[in-house]
């Protein structure tokens, strides 16, 4: 199965470094032409863990919905300069 963080990384077009403390980011990663990958690869417990990772980092997820083809997410940062992605 493909890392989550290598996955993401394809996906996302760009990333950008965040220089704000204690936001809430709303994040949206969608799945190349819509293809239903997240239901195709079983791929729900990847973003899981992803979320039980960012938790563990010190952050809090406000909320989330994961579809076959994309997910959405409030994520609350609670370090400076944090990548979401690194």
């Amino acid at each position: 199965m493909i890392d989550l963080l290598l996955f993401l990384e394809l996906l996302m077009p760009t990333h950008k470094a965040q220089k704000n403390t204690e936001v809430v980011f709303y994040i949206t990663i969608t799945c190349y032409d819509w293809i239903s990958l997240f239901e195709v690869t079983d791929f729900y417990k990847e973003i899981y863990k992803w979320f039980t990772i960012l938790k563990s980092k010190g952050n809090q997820i406000y909320g989330y919905v994961i579809m076959p083809n994309h997910l959405h997410a409030l994520v609350y940062v609670n370090r400076p300069a944090l990548r979401l992605i690194s």
